[in-house]
């Protein structure tokens, strides 16, 4: 009795041409080929009045499914044999007789102690000996049906997610789930795509409503039910339309690689949402492993867009570049180019420059790799951190795990290096090609279109320049490149209007107080390397240059100031430590200006200590700030405490007639 049960097709069982009928499932096709045609193409030409009138058609289409999905089960299997051993009668629930993966485990509601095995776990691999062995995990016709009916109830559930209709959605994937897990394995060929599918929506949802640990814990699980799988099996995961071949009116579609690679496809976007809710998350380190992941199977697969793929590749090294791993983050830039470049977005004017845009944005990720490396090349000297320079900017382990797109990029890699800079020249090479890259954007973004993006660019160009300056041992052309940093931020300063741009007219103002302070520096050192009396003309210019820096600091203050004209006390979130530095450089020049008669210095010695005092009384007023200007505080209060004894003196001096 078993055995001739075992040799019937389905169709046999069923045993009359009515009910041969209910088994042609060729119905199916058409209604997900109409699904998607509402999904993906009609969707996109909705009124904004009924901006889901697609997709509410496409739900009834699911709802339909569903339902005839369900009464065929319903109707047909609640007869079907149950004792037979064969594929089309086996029963559902496990895969041998002595090692069973609780489909309970992979609940999102339960404790997973399956998944949360490794796969090399030697516990985990008992339990799915039996898919790796000679045995083998066989589910029936009627396991098929309902795995497919599992995956069309997520359908569903996705597209109440897409209509907005979040908690719907979520009810109907769960539930999917919770069905799925309640009958079968996970590591099941016929069910493991289906779990992969529910478990990476779940996930997607829950990024959505910003409940990262969910979505995370979700799309975790998708990862480990990937893992466990590769590890114990060699057979292709069905898609879930393949679930139907064995029925009347469907055919296998997908042969062994298509099965793979549909599979392979499902797993990028695990972990391409799994990038998604660490970058939400703030941890960047995670963000940036699973950024890579994903970028690479993209490219080894080949399914990826172009221009997006480049410029997430371009974004994932500022991360590296912050990071300090300098080959990673060069690797990354070389490989957005690259794939630009077979893209053909090198021409301006094509598809009228949007694809030329980009490239731009690529090219200023590479300007700010190259800022990076000139700025911890001359810490790191400073620091005396290093002699030789064979290592790479970080440990040099990066360097041998920097191919992993696996592309010929050594044109672009050319661009800067990867290592430490330890001269001027080195250093001179990679701040021409910064220049290069910021002149060639700079016509791209003008600053009646792009205010923001220009004055970005001439900050780049700014700091490109200070940074260079480090390198340079000669203080006359150290002055020259600050003078040019000058001009070019009093340019872009004068363009903008205050009232529109106030933050960024404030980072412009003090960064141009900066630079004048610098370059009195450079002057100073100048008068000292002459060892003789200074002409009028050195004078002048250092004073000119104090009295430059002074009164931007000052501008920079004003423009905190209360209508009254006054200070507001606290001083706003992030603006405390540019005020007292403000103060403390204000106090430090006047003390450097060099004047022609003793009232006159007295003057400036007296300004000097009204500035000095300032932060000493603020940081005394408030702990915070204190902490803030750890390092300056005790030069203020030294000096505090030394100027009004020279000011007495000076003041004698004066008095006595020594003038």
């Amino acid at each position: 009795m078993e055995s001739a049960s075992s040799n019937r097709t389905i169709q046999d069982e069923v045993g009359s041409d009515r009910q041969d009928s209910l088994w042609d499932l060729s119905y199916v096709k058409s209604s997900l080929d109409t699904i998607t045609q509402l999904n993906d193409i009609d969707s996109l030409n909705d009124p904004e009045d009924l901006p889901f009138k697609s997709k509410y058609a496409a739900r009834e289409h699911l709802e339909e499914l569903r339902k005839r999905l369900k009464t065929l089960i319903e109707s047909q299997f609640s007869e079907a044999p149950v004792s037979s051993h064969s594929e089309e009668a086996s029963p559902p629930t496990s895969c041998d007789d002595t090692a069973d993966v609780s489909p309970e485990n992979i609940n999102l509601e339960l404790d997973i102690s399956m998944l949360n095995m490794s796969h090399n776990n030697t516990q985990a691999d008992d339990v799915l000996k039996s898919s790796t062995g000679t045995k083998t995990c066989v589910v029936s016709n009627f396991d098929r049906l309902e795995i497919f009916l599992r995956y069309i109830e997520g359908k569903l559930g996705l597209n109440y997610v897409e209509c907005e209709e979040t908690s719907s959605g979520e009810e109907h994937l769960s539930q999917a789930l919770k069905s799925l897990t309640s009958k079968y394995d996970f590591t099941s060929p016929s069910a493991v795509h289906v779990y992969k599918f529910l478990l990476n929506q779940l996930g997607i949802l829950h990024a959505t409503r910003r409940s990262t640990e969910k979505a995370a814990d979700a799309l975790h699980k998708a990862e480990k039910v990937y893992d466990i799988y590769k590890a114990n099996h060699s057979e292709a995961p069905s898609f879930p339309t393949d679930l139907l071949a064995s029925f009347k009116g469907t055919s296998d579609e997908n042969n062994e690689s298509s099965k793979w690679m549909l599979f392979e496809s499902e797993h990028t976007q695990t972990l391409f949402y799994l990038a998604q809710v660490y970058q939400k998350s703030n941890d960047s380190a995670k963000a940036s492993h699973y950024c890579q992941l994903t970028l690479r199977r993209q490219l080894q697969m080949k399914k990826y867009d172009p221009v997006e793929w480049a410029l997430n590749a371009a974004t994932l090294s500022q991360y590296y570049m912050l990071e300090r791993e300098f080959s990673l983050a060069r690797h990354c830039l070389a490989s957005s180019m690259k794939i630009f470049e077979e893209l053909g977005a090198v021409d301006k004017n094509l598809e009228e420059g949007s694809l030329y845009s980009k490239s731009i944005d690529i090219k200023r990720c590479w300007v700010k790799y190259g800022l990076e490396l000139l700025e911890v090349s001359w810490i790191r000297l400073l620091a005396e951190d290093g002699e030789d320079g064979s290592t790479t900017a970080n440990t040099g382990e990066d360097e041998k795990n920097a191919d992993f797109f696996d592309l010929e990029l050594t044109k672009y890699e050319l661009w800067m290096p990867s290592k430490y800079l330890l001269d001027f020249d080195q250093a001179r090479s990679v701040f021409l090609k910064v220049q290069e890259l910021i002149v060639e954007a700079k016509e791209m973004y003008g600053i009646d279109s792009f205010c923001s993006d220009y004055v970005e660019l001439i900050q780049d160009h700014s700091r490109a320049f200070k940074n260079l300056s480090v390198f340079e041992a000669n203080s006359e052309r150290r002055s020259k490149m600050h003078k040019r940093r000058a001009d070019m931020l009093e340019e872009v300063t004068a363009e903008l209007n205050p009232q529109f741009y106030l933050l960024v007219w404030r980072q412009l103002v003090y960064e141009t107080a900066e630079v004048y302070s610098a370059m009195v520096d450079c002057k100073a050192d100048i008068m000292s390397e002459l060892n003789q009396r200074p002409s009028q003309q050195a004078v002048t210019k250092l004073n000119s240059l104090c009295q430059k820096s002074i009164h931007k600091y000052l501008e920079y203050i004003g423009s905190l100031k209360t209508p009254e004209g006054t200070l507001p006390e606290p001083l706003p979130p992030g603006d405390e430590r540019p005020v007292l530095v403000a103060w403390f450089c204000v106090a430090r020049l006047y003390y450097k200006m060099i004047m022609p008669g003793m009232s006159q210095q007295i003057e400036c010695v007296q300004k000097t200590l009204l500035y000095y005092k300032l932060v000493v009384d603020s940081c005394d007023k408030n702990s915070g700030y204190a902490q803030l200007m750890e390092a300056e505080l005790p030069v203020c209060r030294e000096m505090v405490n030394l100027l009004p004894v020279k000011l007495n003196k000076m003041i004698a001096q004066m008095q006595s007639g020594f003038e």
